[in-house]
Order: C-alpha cells, then sequence, then structure tokens
C-alpha cells in the first residue's frame, strides 16, 4: 500500500470532522506494521491541522476564552493545556505557528538586548 493510499484511508477515517473509532480499529487490523506508523504519522499530522491549543499558567473561564478563539480560528477545535512555567501569559499553537505573548519572555528578550 503507498503513501498516497494511506492518506486516504486517513480520509476516509473522519466522519463529521471527527475521528470515527469503530472505523480506525478496522482499518489498523488490516495494516502491516509500516504501514500502520505511516497511517499513525498522518492522523497525528491531521489532528494536529485540525486543532489550536491554548497554554497558560491557569484558565478562569475557558468557556467564554473558547467561544473568543472559536471567533478567531473557525473550523479548529480549541485545546487547552496549563504550563506554570508560563509568567502572566498566553501560548496559542496553530500548527506549525506559535503565538507567544508573556512576562518571561519580555523579560529574557530584554536582558538579551541590554547584553547587546
Amino acid at each position: 500500500m503507498t503513501r498516497k493510499q494511506i492518506r486516504k484511508l486517513v480520509e476516509a477515517s473522519y466522519n463529521n470532522d471527527s475521528l470515527d473509532v469503530k472505523l480506525v480499529n478496522r482499518i489498523v487490523k488490516k495494516l502491516s506494521r509500516t504501514q500502520l506508523k505511516t497511517y499513525i504519522k498522518l492522523i497525528k499530522a491531521s489532528e494536529q491541522i485540525k486543532t489550536v491549543t491554548l497554554v497558560a499558567p491557569k484558565f478562569s473561564d475557558k468557556k467564554s476564552l473558547k467561544k473568543e478563539m472559536s471567533k478567531l480560528f473557525p473550523e479548529k477545535s480549541i485545546q487547552f493545556k496549563e504550563d506554570k512555567s508560563l509568567i502572566g501569559g498566553i501560548k496559542i499553537i496553530d500548527n506549525d505557528l506559535i503565538y507567544e505573548a508573556n512576562i518571561k519572555n519580555t523579560l529574557e528578550n530584554l536582558v538579551t538586548f541590554i547584553n547587546q
């Protein structure tokens, strides 16, 4: 089975923009080990494209934040992750793009600028 055919299987694995677990289980049973590795990589890549991740030290009101982010990123699912190392900021990961605004990075950039 070629990579192109496996890519078509990945596209067929979705039902209404979400993975169909029963179909995925049927597909997985039919694939060889190398084909399965390729299938998993392509599923992960597909999920990454369809998802926006918000990283912050703490989320107080996820519902309103999700509503606002859905306006900015239509047709993408929103995930929340907490990271205590971020100081007073937020990181938005959209596929390969990372938008980061926090005090820690601002201070580090300021120190680097002063040392030059």
